[in-house]
């Protein structure tokens, strides 16, 4: 009886899916790939140009559409590009930047086929102390933050240096999930 059991767990553990490890280095390779797809895809457009506290985030056919918008002008202006596989949204080109120009950040999202967070890859360009600093975060499917590295340069040399009293940090928001980011039910209708 003893021997049918320890056979029995054994049968089972091997009909049991094998699931990799999250770390950066599995995780590098796959954000990577859509990296590289995400080149030749077509991506939906979608501009928050209101500069309030509720964003009012609204489809847009081309950046060009974006620039012409009137209230863009002199606004905190959010941008983004999302790209979707197998109608499953897997990678975002998220901009946001000042109307005055003080500051640009740009980050890319790469998302696993189950919508959670696998990387963050961002760049701030600041006037707000001459820096660029970029950062790269990677997180594990619960959620988890696996390892983060940031790089602070100066904005015109772009040689590495620390970072001076007149510098203001801006950092991409951390959207766990394509579900969390704000124009999704924007996407409803438009998944490839």
């Amino acid at each position: 009886m003893r021997h049918f059991f320890v056979l029995s767990l054994f049968a089972v553990a091997l009909c049991l899916p094998v699931v990799a490890q999250d770390t950066p280095d599995t995780i590098r390779p796959y954000c990577a790939d859509l990296n590289k797809w995400r080149k030749s895809a077509t991506p939906v457009l979608l501009a928050d140009a209101s500069d309030k506290e509720k964003s009012e985030w609204k489809r847009i056919a081309t950046d060009r559409e974006f620039d012409a918008l009137p209230e863009a002008l002199f606004q905190h202006t959010n941008l983004a590009r999302v790209y979707s596989r197998e109608k499953k949204v897997v990678f975002v080109e998220y901009q946001s930047t000042t109307g005055a120009g003080d500051w640009t950040l740009s980050a890319d999202y790469c998302y696993r086929p189950d919508g959670t967070l696998a990387s963050i890859r961002s760049e701030l360009r600041t006037f707000a102390g001459e820096m660029i600093v970029t950062r790269n975060k990677y997180f594990a499917v619960d959620g988890t933050l696996l390892s983060e590295d940031e790089q602070f340069l100066d904005l015109r040399t772009r040689k590495p240096r620390k970072p001076g009293r007149d510098f203001q940090d801006q950092q991409a928001p951390v959207v766990q999930n394509v579900s969390e980011w704000p124009f999704t039910d924007l996407l409803a209708t438009s998944q490839q």
